[in-house]
């Protein structure tokens, strides 16, 4: 699957967060895993957007039931063995001098 095939793949399942926001959890994790190691940036970065959305709720609802903190967490601990530290290390810095850059939510 090529980068804007999964792209169109991550704005489809993105649409599940009100619906199913334990398996939007866990599919975003999946989503990193399953790709080369060398995963892009922008794919990271998205993936790791929606996750912070999913953990901060809405402003309107309780906090998430447990299955869906879980579900979150499983998918960064994916993420967090699936993508180059050095990647990520990037995304860090990058989010340290600019505050709009991609760790930032």
């Amino acid at each position: 699957i090529n980068a804007s095939s999964r792209e169109r793949l991550l704005d489809l399942v993105l649409k599940w967060r009100l619906s199913a926001p334990t398996v939007l959890a866990e599919c975003l994790g999946l989503f990193v895993e399953a790709v080369p190691r060398e995963t892009s940036e922008s794919l990271v970065s998205s993936v790791l957007q929606a996750l912070a959305q999913l953990c901060k709720g809405s402003e309107s609802t309780a906090p998430p039931p447990w299955q869906v903190s879980y579900a979150i967490f499983k998918s960064f601990e994916r993420i967090l063995t699936s993508v180059s530290p050095m990647l990520l290390t990037s995304m860090m810095d990058a989010s340290d001098s600019d505050p709009g850059a991609s760790l930032q939510y």
